[in-house]
């Protein structure tokens, strides 16, 4: 029985129109602003940093690992798909087309969550519930509005 949980963790996959990527560069910038606006320097610097951790991470040393001995010869732990075609190792004209999901799996997600988290943390010890409120709303529409978004609007529905 725990075998098939856990086997059912390495069939992970993530599927979206390539426009959720705009949608979602439109309300990062909108995010970072606020950030300025409400001089959240610390939480922007965390979110940064967080960010290229993660890339790094996830969009360079996992897309190079091999899987391991349980997969076939040339699986690696992180493979991509766009518009039906195999993001090839190495990448070649493929690379801004892979940078952009890379991008927004990984960098945006950072610097929403690690930056939402930072003025969590920030505020929770300052007893501060105003701003703890304000971001936490924002983070959650932004979260519901980026998919409705990409769906309602087709930009390029080109599947990753």
């Amino acid at each position: 029985m725990l075998h098939n949980l856990f086997e059912s963790f390495n069939q992970a996959r993530r599927m979206f129109d390539y426009d959720y990527i705009y949608v979602d560069s439109l309300f990062l910038t909108i995010w970072i602003a606020i950030m300025i606006k409400c001089k959240k320097w610390n939480a922007l610097k965390f979110g940064i940093f967080t960010g290229f951790i993660v890339y790094f991470i996830d969009s360079i040393v996992w897309f190079n690992l091999p899987a391991g001995n349980n997969y076939i010869v040339g699986t690696f732990i992180r493979e991509y798909t766009i518009g039906g075609i195999y993001m090839p190792r190495p990448l070649g004209d493929y690379f801004w087309v892979k940078f952009g999901a890379d991008f927004m799996m990984t960098f945006s997600y950072a610097m929403f969550a690690f930056g939402w988290l930072w003025i969590m943390f920030e505020n929770f010890f300052k007893k501060n519930l105003k701003e703890i409120l304000l971001f936490t709303l924002l983070y959650f529409i932004f979260w519901m509005l980026i998919p409705l978004f990409s769906l309602i609007i087709p930009l390029n529905d080109t599947i990753v």
